[in-house]
Parts: structure tokens; C-alpha cells; sequence
């Protein structure tokens, strides 16, 4: 009979030990063991985009470089995805982290993890070359109601609209900022809702000089109590050793010579700098 408790308890202990290990959190360990990591991206300039040569380049790209190679991961596979659909690749397992500027926000935190920030940006607004209907704020955009707007699919923008009252039919859904931009100047919309580092580095790279970045724009109310516009990277959910190792080295990344030259590559100043905010605070914040 002791025997027979004996064997049960260790096949219990080794059976305890199997599903210990099948769950435990490796996230880290199997991509330094592999080598290798998949980035996915978007075509959002100036966080993340292709050069004429083919090379994967932007703000939040070339930083996953810099944290990619100090986990000790040497290989990168990066796979281009459109912005509205990177939160599903990364369910998917396709991908294993997401660099394209995405800002975190409570809705999306419900299906990802995020890194702590590395940027805070305010939003901006591509009007038509002139501004001809003196467009200064997404209220004033909402007040007209045959006034249309373009945003990216899957962006803060076009959660924020929402929330203020825009419906469907007054936005055009656009897959990448270039449609967006083509959407104002072909006046399919009225204006373009993007963030405003964005909306710099399309307009220094626009040569038909058709649209121009809406002056005075007033920031919504809306995103400034919900403390929006500071971006970061995105992890499954069940990687928490990825987001830990990651945000370790972020601490020392943030602000630094390295973090600053990248910015001023991409058009970034210090003033967009996260300092000391983090994913915890903007994801805990007040409500009332």
C-alpha cells in the first residue's frame, strides 16, 4: 500500500514538474535560444517604413534594433503588416513584437502588453494647401456635418472621433498615411487626423505640396485627459519575461545619447520625450 502511494505521489510530482514547465513564461529564453525575433511593422512614417533600397527604418523600428540587440538577439525577421491588423498577427503568434508607433490606450492593453513608452506626441491635423475652410480642431470638423475625415484604420484617431460623436459615414478608413494624404488632396476628405511627428515627415517629403499641416490646431479634450499620444511597443499577453527584459533595458535606453540620435534622425526633439511616465500610470489613471 506505501508503494502504491509512493508511485502515485511521484508520478503526481512529475506530472506537476511537465506542467509547470509546458506553462512557465519563456518568452525571452526561446528567442535568444532561436536567435532570432519577428518584428512586425507598419507603413507609418516616421515610425516605421521602407527606404528605396528595401531596408525596414523609422523611429520605432530602428529602436526595437537597438533593444533586439541588447537581449542578445541577433536576427530579425520583420514582416510588414497593416496598421489595423498588427494586434491580430501578434495573437496569431506571427509576430512577436509590434514597432510602429502604436500609443497605448486601455482598450488595446485588454488584448496586448505594452512596453513602457519611448515617445509622447501630440496630435495633429493635414488640411488642403491653404486651409481653405479654416479647419483648427476635430469639434469644429464635427459641428459641419458634411465635412469628412480621413484616418488611419485602427488608430487612436479614429477611436478619439468616435468618442466625440463622429459616425462611420463621416470617415474614410485609409490602410497607411499615403492614402491618407492622397485622400485630402484628391478631396475624398476634408482633412486627415495623424499624429503630428507623422504629419511633419510627410509634409518635408511631399513634392506636390498640395496639403499642409492645419495651424493652431487645438488638442482634444478628450485626449489630453486621457493622457493619449505616448507610444510603445506591444507584447502577447502571455509574454511577460519579453516585456520585462524589454522594459529593463528601456530604463537606461530612454533619453539617452543613443535614444536622441535616433530621434533627431526621424524629426523628434526632447520635448517628445516620455520623462517619467509609464505604461502603469497611463493605464491606471483616474477616470472621474
Amino acid at each position: 500500500m506505501k508503494k502504491t502511494i509512493a508511485a502515485i505521489i511521484v508520478i503526481l510530482i512529475v506530472v506537476s514538474v511537465v506542467v509547470i514547465y509546458q506553462f512557465k513564461d519563456n518568452s525571452l529564453t526561446k528567442l535568444q535560444e532561436a536567435n532570432t525575433i519577428r518584428i512586425g511593422y507598419s507603413i507609418e512614417a516616421p515610425f516605421s517604413f521602407v527606404e528605396p533600397d528595401g531596408s525596414i527604418t523609422g523611429l520605432a523600428t530602428m529602436e526595437a534594433r537597438v533593444i533586439t540587440k541588447r537581449l542578445g538577439i541577433k536576427n530579425i525577421q520583420w514582416r510588414l503588416v497593416e496598421f489595423g491588423s498588427l494586434i491580430s498577427e501578434l495573437e496569431a503568434d506571427k509576430i512577436d513584437v509590434i514597432a510602429a508607433g502604436m500609443y497605448i490606450t486601455k482598450e488595446r492593453a485588454q488584448r496586448v502588453r505594452f512596453s513602457d513608452p519611448t515617445f509622447h506626441v501630440k496630435l495633429g491635423l493635414a488640411v488642403a494647401k491653404g486651409n481653405p475652410k479654416k479647419l483648427c480642431s476635430y469639434e469644429q470638423l464635427l459641428a459641419t456635418k458634411e465635412l469628412k475625415i480621413a484616418v488611419l484604420a485602427g488608430s487612436i484617431e479614429e477611436t478619439l472621433l468616435v468618442k466625440i460623436g463622429f459616425t462611420p459615414d463621416r470617415l474614410i478608413s485609409v490602410p497607411d498615411v499615403k492614402s491618407g494624404k492622397i485622400a485630402v488632396a484628391t478631396c475624398m476628405a476634408d482633412a486627415l487626423a495623424v499624429a503630428l511627428p507623422t504629419l511633419r515627415w510627410m509634409i518635408s517629403n511631399d513634392e506636390t505640396n498640395l496639403i499642409e499641416i492645419a495651424k493652431n490646431f487645438k488638442q482634444p479634450e478628450l485626449a489630453i485627459k486621457e493622457k493619449q499620444g505616448y507610444g510603445a511597443f506591444q507584447f502577447r499577453k502571455k509574454d511577460k519575461q519579453l516585456q520585462d527584459a524589454w522594459n529593463e533595458e528601456l530604463k537606461t535606453f530612454i533619453g539617452s545619447t543613443e535614444q536622441l540620435e535616433i530621434y533627431n534622425r526621424f524629426g523628434f526633439s526632447k520635448e517628445e520625450l516620455p520623462n517619467e511616465m509609464t505604461t502603469e500610470m497611463i493605464l491606471n489613471q483616474d477616470q472621474n
